[in-house]
């Protein structure tokens, strides 16, 4: 199983097959459609989790106390099954597929951009400026 951290924020987010960003918009993740290798952006870390660990905890978690642990790393800078783009989102795409509860607006500054509303600031597809969540330039 797969996870990014974003540093900025602290936000974790598990992978999935549609593009995640975190909540101030610095990184942003997904699984290719393999499933197995992903391609993160901005400032994203990627975790690994150890799937059989993980369930074995699931499985043995205990009613109280500690709690069951399981093992995690940080995937390596030089991996394989990791792409990197230090870009925010900008491929067309991942615009299409890019979804979020609070919707997609049009930018305010270019008119031809989107950006997504909700918590902290976001970014115009079309022209990367900051949009805060009034459709505001900060």
């Amino acid at each position: 199983m797969k996870l990014f951290y974003c540093p900025k924020c602290a936000d974790i987010l598990a992978l999935r097959n549609t593009i995640r960003t975190c909540v101030c918009g610095s990184s942003w993740g997904k699984y290719l459609p393999d499933e197995y290798h992903a391609r993160l952006g901005g400032q994203a870390i990627p975790i690994g989790i150890r799937n059989s660990s993980f369930f074995s905890a699931v499985i043995c978690r205990p009613e109280e106390g500690k709690g069951s642990e399981f093992t995690a790393f940080v995937i390596p800078k030089d991996c394989d099954v990791v792409q990197y783009e230090c870009s925010l989102i900008t491929h067309a795409e991942d615009e299409e597929e890019y979804s979020i509860d609070d919707g997609i607006c049009t930018c305010p500054h270019c008119q031809q951009g989107e950006y997504m509303p909700g918590r902290g600031e976001k970014y115009c597809f079309y022209c990367q400026n900051a949009i805060d969540m009034y459709g505001e330039l900060p």
